[in-house]
């Protein structure tokens, strides 16, 4: 079983606005979120009783990853 990390939302809306960004990527591009953005979806998760911001779509009612099954690797 694999687990995606996630980030806490307190603990990420104590971080310098500027930084919020490099903190949390667009997952189809990889580049850096607008700042303003991820301040927004974290208000909004914890708005939504969220602990933490998750990573994917496979989360519990507070935000954590539920685990993924491990794949093989074919060789």
């Amino acid at each position: 079983m694999r687990y995606c990390g996630s980030l806490d939302l307190e603990h990420l809306l104590r971080q310098p606005f500027a930084e919020l960004g490099r903190l949390v990527r667009d997952p189809s591009t990889g580049q850096s979120l607008p700042p303003v953005e991820v301040a927004a979806r974290a208000v909004l998760l914890r708005a939504a009783g969220y602990e933490v911001m998750p990573m994917c779509a496979h989360h519990d009612h507070r935000g954590f990853c539920l685990g993924h099954a491990d794949q093989r690797i074919g060789m």
